[in-house]
């Protein structure tokens, strides 16, 4: 959620840096909209995680623990 949020916090000095992006200018108005958006669906995904919905593997998950 951190990241979701600093992608929208520094949008307009990300695309100050990383320089404006012709297919976001004509379909969302301006670069700074795109990084908007990408930082918002990472706060979901982030947020969905979470609470379960999708499930992060981890290593642990294929070792069967038989005692």
């Amino acid at each position: 959620m951190w990241i979701g949020g600093a992608l929208i916090y520094y949008s307009a000095q990300l695309a100050n840096v990383f320089g404006r992006s012709a297919w976001a200018d004509a379909y969302l108005w301006w670069t700074k909209n795109a990084i908007i958006l990408v930082g918002f669906f990472v706060i979901i995904i982030a947020v969905l995680i979470m609470f379960g919905v999708f499930t992060a593997s981890t290593p642990l998950d294929a070792v069967t623990w038989e005692f």
